[in-house]
């Protein structure tokens, strides 16, 4: 304990720790709020593993007796330091029961209550201290309070002393839950089946009392449930874990209890079958030590114990273990199956509920009314079409019919008066060709180029000057 209040700086302060060991008052916000958050982070520290291994139940009596509860009875002098003893420690766990940080064990293992006190403990983290006591009002918590202590002097029965700290409960449940179904699917039929003993090695080496509380947490939620057993003389306790971390866990039936007699033989004479091998090594070590030490007859008895071992027994126990596990896999495929069975069922169901609202009449009358409305569509679009067409029409009327006529005129007039050139110009082209071609008979002397070329270039000046002359003519109409 002195190194575990060692490793707090505020501790190891003179000052701070005179301030933090001496009496609280309440009535002064600042300084009783930061005391408080002080020691309501040390005590669960005190409780648990979380700073060191060797923190583990410091606070529960005898020392590790719990890591989940502390005993407030002679809380200060197990928390003495330095010579200094806390004096406000009372008021601290007061207030820590008020908020819900502790809760007393007879008040946590009481269905009603426990739950409630939980339950307020998560909401008020979730809001905060202030919005949750805005909300809790003044006179709830008085009311708490009052059945609090009188349930707690009526119920001295039972470890009086003893506080429970949810949040340790919450984390160590959530510990419980991600090691249960590590895998997405949960575990087998088998492995959500165990006693109590078997919880206790699971998850973590825990005490009886953190397993009580363990176990009652999750009972609380509906995580597991519980029933008794009878077996080996003595009551237990079977504990089933919900098919999947989402689902809520049912009943034990008396099929459950079958399948956790018969994983119960499979561990058992699997056990068997190891603790035999192992004896058969130790057999073969002694026989081998005796012969070096010329122990002739003890070798020879420990080598007909091996041979009864081997030939007898070990296969004996490997023939049993076999048929146990083939057993135990038929239970383990007929819970699936059954399991495929039940979601069959719910398909089915779903589909007849879809189907009740289907008919084949209802899907002609549907496939009727969609053809109507469609016409109906054909129809707005026709006449949208032929409001456009009217419109263009109305439009066109509009226009002066004078002004249509002038305008067609103009463009005939400038139609003719094309063809007229065009046929003009195809006279002259006529002609033009006539002058150009010699007669028949007719010999043409060629000259030198340059000579040749300047009488090509008198030609066409004359013919480009009769072409021109002629188009005149022709564009000149005749009075």
């Amino acid at each position: 304990m002195q190194s575990f209040l060692a490793s707090f700086a505020d501790l190891n302060s003179p000052d701070r720790r005179a301030f933090l060991y001496s009496d609280l008052d309440p009535h002064q916000p600042e300084s009783y709020a930061e005391a408080y958050a002080f020691w309501s982070t040390l005590l669960p520290l005190a409780c648990s593993a979380q700073l060191s291994p060797n923190c583990a139940g410091l606070l529960s009596t005898p020392p590790g007796a719990s890591a989940l509860s502390l005993d407030t009875g002679a809380l200060a002098q197990r928390l003495s330091f330095c010579g200094d003893t806390p004096s406000g420690l009372d008021t601290i766990v007061a207030e820590m029961q008020r908020r819900g940080d502790l809760v007393s064990m007879s008040e946590f293992f009481e269905p009603p209550l426990g739950l409630r006190r939980i339950a307020a403990w998560a909401l008020r983290r979730v809001l905060g201290p202030r919005v949750y006591q805005a909300v809790a009002g003044s006179s709830s918590t008085t009311s708490t309070t009052t059945t609090t202590t009188s349930t707690s002097t009526s119920t001295s029965g039972r470890l009086p002393q003893w506080m429970v700290v949810p949040q340790l409960v919450e984390a160590a449940m959530r510990r419980v839950m991600d090691i249960q179904y590590a895998r997405p699917t949960g575990g087998s039929l088998a492995d959500n089946l165990m006693s109590l003993e078997e919880f206790r090695l699971r998850f973590a080496p825990m005490t009886a009392l953190d397993a009580d509380i363990l176990i009652k947490r999750l009972r609380d939620l509906h995580y597991i449930t519980t029933a008794t057993i009878h077996g080996g003389g003595s009551p237990n306790i079977l504990i089933k874990f919900a098919a999947h971390r989402h689902a809520q866990a049912v009943a034990v039936s008396e099929a459950d209890r079958g399948v956790y007699q018969v994983s119960s033989t499979q561990r058992m004479l699997s056990q068997q079958v190891d603790q035999l091998q192992e004896r058969v090594d130790q057999l073969d070590l002694q026989v081998r030590q005796s012969l070096a030490r010329n122990h002739r007859n003890l070798a020879l008895s420990n080598l007909r114990l091996r041979r009864h071992i081997v030939g007898d027994i070990l296969p004996k126990r490997l023939d049993s273990l076999h048929n146990v596990e083939r057993v135990l896999l038929q239970l383990e495929q007929t819970h699936s199956d059954a399991q495929i069975l039940t979601a069959f069922e719910a398909g089915t169901r779903a589909l007849r509920g879809l189907n009740q609202g289907m008919h084949v009449g209802d899907v002609e009358e549907v496939f009727a009314e969609w053809a109507q409305e469609s016409l109906r569509a054909k129809e707005v679009e026709d006449a949208l079409a032929d409001g456009r067409l009217d419109m263009d029409a109305d439009a066109a009327g509009a226009v002066d019919d004078d002004e249509l006529e002038n305008e067609l005129e103009a463009l005939m007039a400038s139609e003719r008066e094309t063809d007229e050139l065009a046929d003009a110009l195809g006279a002259v082209a006529i002609s033009s060709s006539t002058r150009k071609s010699p007669a028949k008979g007719t010999k043409v002397h060629v000259e030198s180029n340059d000579h040749g070329a300047a009488l090509s270039d008198d030609n066409d000046d004359a013919e480009n000057e009769e072409s021109k002359q002629d188009i005149q003519k022709v564009a000149v109409p005749a009075e």
